[in-house]
């Protein structure tokens, strides 16, 4: 995300949270304008993280149909929970293994 506008990072981290904490509940539909407006931003970020935002997979485009919150399946979270829990291990002592004095 690092060739991301900065509006729309901003975008993006604010709608991400409001999904994250369920402020935006799953399957909830999303009204561009709207969301735009409670944000204060303009509705080209706000589109732009929305895109982001589906191909994180926490919200779903349907053409013709319009834009929602992912639905959250309780069985997938476990098992991203579980495989989280064992690469952040992982990955924590491999730094530990590689690092140097810089």
């Amino acid at each position: 995300m690092e060739l991301v506008r900065v509006d729309t990072r901003r975008a993006y981290e604010r709608i991400r949270e409001r999904i994250t904490t369920l402020d935006l509940p799953p399957g909830a539909a999303i009204n561009e304008q709207q969301l735009a407006q409670d944000l204060d931003m303009g509705q080209v970020p706000v589109r732009e993280a929305l895109k982001l935002l589906a191909h994180d997979s926490l919200v779903v485009i349907t053409p013709r149909h319009g834009l929602y919150v992912a639905d959250v399946n309780i069985p997938d979270l476990e098992q991203l929970s579980e495989m989280r829990l064992a690469m952040e291990g992982l990955s924590a002592r491999l730094a530990a293994q590689r690092a140097t004095a810089d």
